[in-house]
């Protein structure tokens, strides 16, 4: 089966995305790499009318250990082991 039809936007600064976001609200829905939206599109389980893709803007490629609680950047549908070089960044 395939998706219905829906607008594609290709952001490439967090304010872009934030702006889609309060704008479509309800409507649309964060494609960031690593998710299940697409399959759920296609058996019509989730039928955003807008997609807002956030897999260019830079900066959100990382994730930041620090003594507060961890900052998780991008989303992942699960958290990375912080000893993965396939997960975290080295020099951020």
């Amino acid at each position: 089966m395939y998706p219905r039809a829906f607008e594609y936007f290709a952001v490439g600064t967090v304010r872009e995305a934030s702006e889609l976001l309060a704008h479509y609200a309800d409507e649309a829905r964060v494609l960031a790499g690593g998710q299940s939206l697409i399959p759920l599109m296609k058996l019509r389980l989730a039928n955003p009318s807008h997609i807002i893709d956030i897999g260019n803007i830079l900066g959100l490629d990382y994730v930041k250990k620090s003594m507060a609680p961890c900052t998780w950047v991008r989303w992942q549908p699960t958290p990375p082991c912080w000893n993965s070089p396939m997960s975290v960044k080295a020099g951020r």
